[in-house]
Formats: structure tokens, C-alpha cells, sequence
């Protein structure tokens, strides 16, 4: 399976808005403030890695995830 087969993710760190582009490659500048958002995925070695980065408050943890 390759990576260009696959719509990809990213996400506009200034306008603070999920981005979809139909293919893999430079993600598209963002239409509201033309900044290139952050891509969520990225493929390596034949495999999709998926990034999301979670903002949390002083204090704040995630025990689900521990």
C-alpha cells in the first residue's frame, strides 16, 4: 500500500483548523491564513506513523493513556 494512495491530515497551528488534502506531498497552505499546516501522518519505511499532539493544563494528565 503505497502512501500516495491515501488522503492525509494536517492541522493549522494559527487558525487552529484540521486541513484534508486528497493526496500525499507538500500539504497545501492553509485557505484562511496561507500558512502550511502540520501534517498528522507520515509514512517511513512502508508505514503510516500517525502524530497528534495533545495540548494539556498545568497539572493536567491523560491515565487512559498511561
Amino acid at each position: 500500500m503505497s502512501a500516495a494512495a491515501h488522503p492525509r491530515w494536517g492541522f493549522c497551528e494559527t487558525c487552529e483548523r484540521w486541513q484534508l488534502s486528497a493526496a500525499w506531498g507538500e500539504p497545501a497552505a492553509c485557505p484562511d491564513c496561507g500558512t502550511a499546516p502540520r501534517p498528522l501522518e507520515h509514512w517511513a519505511d512502508g508505514t503510516g506513523h500517525v502524530m497528534l499532539v495533545l495540548d494539556l493544563p498545568p497539572g493536567g494528565d491523560l491515565p487512559l493513556l498511561g
